[in-house]
């Protein structure tokens, strides 16, 4: 992985302000820091300000695996495009593959309470989504992480429909076999946009569903350098979004000057 920030790198970020590019976010952990609240999660007044300026020079997309609800309340914001539960909000067709998934996620559900929470206790600090078309099972609140994780993995062998599933930080994201993820949502995304290049950057193991498509005019960034991550640039920490955000839209500025 190369740090995006390189001079020689730079220059390939900033060529992607002459092209027609979309520019797509992660939220947790990328727009926003993880805390352990995540349902408290808030993007700075300034990053906000970043992101509609952005937007004012070039299609911006925020996709996400939460809720597409929350995502428009936490925002305060527009973006052009708007991803929540891995899909391009307004696109959905309700057909039946889609009510396929959501069964599946509803018994998942019902199941992993019962079995996650006997008699309703919750000693461990874990908690329960239902984000649809997935299901996440979070313990960052837990204060014995290492206990909370093999007590759900335990859980989750119980199962049926054979799921997916994916550890993040803190949290197991359980899935049904074929559901959409990221990957497929950004290539809809781009088609959408019209848009000849992308950038994307996040933070997770579910962004690695993008950083695997095989599309060179896709820049494929990560927050936090891991040497087993398909991403081919990265930056330091969720702070360094600033840095980035503040380096697009004085690209921008400057060239748009010089035409």
């Amino acid at each position: 992985m190369k740090y995006l920030f390189e001079k020689q790198t730079k220059m390939i970020l900033e060529s992607l302000t002459f092209t027609k590019t979309l520019f797509a976010f992660d939220f947790d952990g990328t727009l926003t820091p993880l805390i352990n609240e995540y349902e408290n999660a808030k993007i700075s007044d300034q990053i906000l300000e970043l992101l509609a300026l952005l937007r004012s020079f070039a299609p911006v997309a925020i996709v996400s695996g939460r809720n597409a609800k929350e995502l428009k309340t936490i925002l305060n914001f527009k973006p052009t495009f708007l991803v929540g539960n891995n899909r391009l909000v307004g696109l959905d067709k309700g057909n039946n593959i889609d009510f396929k998934y959501e069964k599946i996620c509803k018994t998942w559900y019902h199941d992993l309470k019962e079995k996650l929470f006997p008699n309703e206790k919750n000693d461990l600090g874990i908690s329960l989504e239902n984000k649809k078309y997935s299901i996440a099972i979070h313990y960052r609140k837990s204060r014995q992480k290492k206990i909370a994780k093999k007590y759900i993995q335990d859980v989750l062998t119980g199962l049926s429909s054979s799921p997916k599933i994916v550890w993040g930080k803190s949290v197991v994201n359980v899935i049904p076999m074929g559901a959409p993820h990221k990957g497929m949502a950004l290539l809809d995304v781009i088609e959408k946009s019209g848009c000849t290049n992308a950038f994307y950057i996040g933070d997770d193991v579910t962004d690695e569903d993008v950083f695997n498509l095989h599309h060179s005019n896709i820049i494929k960034v990560r927050v936090g350098l891991k040497k087993n991550s398909a991403a081919k640039y990265y930056i330091k920490n969720q702070k360094e979004i600033k840095n980035l955000l503040l380096f697009l839209t004085e690209s921008f500025c400057k060239n748009s000057k010089g035409h």
